[in-house]
């Protein structure tokens, strides 16, 4: 959702009404357009999770007994940055092929 301070709402301005996450908390059905991204990014539960996701990159899981014994939003919001992170890489990734092939 945020890289290099590059918000998918600021560059592609066209598509903001476009979902880019729908989830679940509790029991009620989030979804999240790609113009509301940016406030997201600054809430603080935001953070939170995004500490989660960067701690378990680097030593596993929060209670280290699996998947299945951790909280289901824990393991949403894990799921959920992941993804992100990888979509990044591969827009990257493909930048850079894009640069050698020219």
């Amino acid at each position: 959702m945020l890289h290099a301070d590059r918000h998918k709402d600021k560059y592609r301005a066209e598509k903001g009404s476009v979902p880019v996450l729908a989830i679940k908390v509790k029991d009620e059905n989030v979804i999240v357009t790609r113009d509301e991204v940016h406030g997201y990014v600054y809430d603080p539960t935001f953070g939170f999770y995004l500490d989660c996701w960067q701690k378990t990159k680097l030593w596993g899981l929060p209670n280290g007994r699996g998947w299945a014994n951790e909280a289901t939003d824990i393991i949403d919001a894990i799921t959920i940055l992941e993804y992100e992170s990888k979509m990044v890489e591969e827009e990257e990734i493909k930048k850079s092929q894009d640069k050698i092939d020219k």
